[in-house]
């Protein structure tokens, strides 16, 4: 009898469990459309991502932007030949400080429609190119195919991305080491294009240690509006002269815009400090020239004149 009775169950719920089983429809659908397919070193990616309300009701979600609890891009490059690098270009925005008591702006979409962006991701090296939209703002992460890319070198045959740096004292360039850090080079090239470094200071000069810039109130407390993960816990480069890093943000691992050149070996600052390039010996004399001036012991600035970031320009190199 009670093996009836359990038989009578089993065939009640079986089209329950059957159903419970399957897999869902995802409410949120994301794409990604680049620009074009076929890039050349010295370009960003234009990737216009829409993320769709796929479901048959209105959902709460994050407003469509670019950062890491909203829109976040997964990224693949060649950093060496047969050798892959992935990373997620990502930023975390107000500040690290602020993100558990300030939420991402919600907003209601309603079903079957859609909120679309176009966001600028810049490419780090030449070759094939890989780049999936992520969005986080809603229920679950939801994610786009993956637009597979290629980047071919400049006609003259450069291939490595740098940095032209004009100061008050001079000109000296950085040569940028993406296959290091590459969201934190992601980050300088960005704010660099965007014009964010002209007409600063050179806030903070540690003689014969280092010169620090890039705070836009020139106190040594600002940043760009938005945090980046620290990368320096898995990076094989190490502090020398002219190893060029990004400051800590105030809160330890995360970087901003601000950062510094070494002017000796620095071992303390090995794995702390997030390294995205170097100064070549043949260009390090105005950067010695710049951390040989006297300075304010209380403050670390520049004691007779201010010392200027003109410009910076991302510029590409054989």
């Amino acid at each position: 009898m009670a093996k009836a009775f359990l038989a009578v169950l089993a065939i009640a719920f079986a089209p329950l469990l059957t159903s419970a089983a399957e897999p869902q429809a995802a409410d949120l659908t994301v794409t990604l459309t680049a620009d074009k397919t076929d890039y050349v070193l010295g370009d960003d990616v234009q990737a216009e991502v829409t993320v769709t309300n796929a479901s048959d009701k209105a959902l709460d979600v994050a407003e469509l932007v670019f950062e890491e609890r909203s829109l976040s891009f997964d990224v693949s490059f060649e950093a060496a030949p047969g050798k892959t690098k992935q990373y997620t270009y990502s930023v975390l925005k107000p500040d690290p400080h602020l993100v558990d008591r300030i939420g991402p702006t919600k907003v209601s979409l309603k079903p079957k429609k859609s909120m679309t962006g176009v966001f600028r991701i810049p490419i780090l090296k030449p070759g094939p190119l890989q780049v999936t939209a992520v969005y986080k703002g809603g229920e679950k992460e939801a994610r786009s195919s993956v637009a597979t890319l290629k980047v071919a070198a400049q006609a003259d045959g450069a291939n490595r991305l740098a940095a032209a740096v004009s100061t008050s004292k001079g000109d000296f360039q950085i040569d940028l080491l993406p296959e290091e850090a590459p969201n934190n080079v992601s980050s300088f090239v960005s704010l660099a294009r965007r014009g964010f470094y002209n007409n600063m200071n050179f806030h903070r000069i540690i003689k014969g240690g280092w010169i620090q810039t890039g705070c836009p109130y020139d106190l040594g407390f600002g940043h760009a509006g938005y945090a980046v993960k620290s990368e320096a816990e898995g990076q094989t480069a190490v502090h020398e002269a002219g190893t060029v890093a990004m400051s800590q943000n105030l809160k330890g691992g995360f970087t901003g815009s601000q950062f510094f050149i070494d002017l000796k070996r620095q071992e303390s600052h090995d794995k702390k400090f997030t390294i995205i390039g170097r100064v070549p010996e043949s260009r390090m004399d105005v950067v010695k020239q710049i951390g040989s001036v006297d300075t304010d012991k209380n403050t670390d600035r520049p004691l007779k004149e201010d010392i200027r970031l003109k410009e910076i320009k991302i510029i590409v190199v054989k």
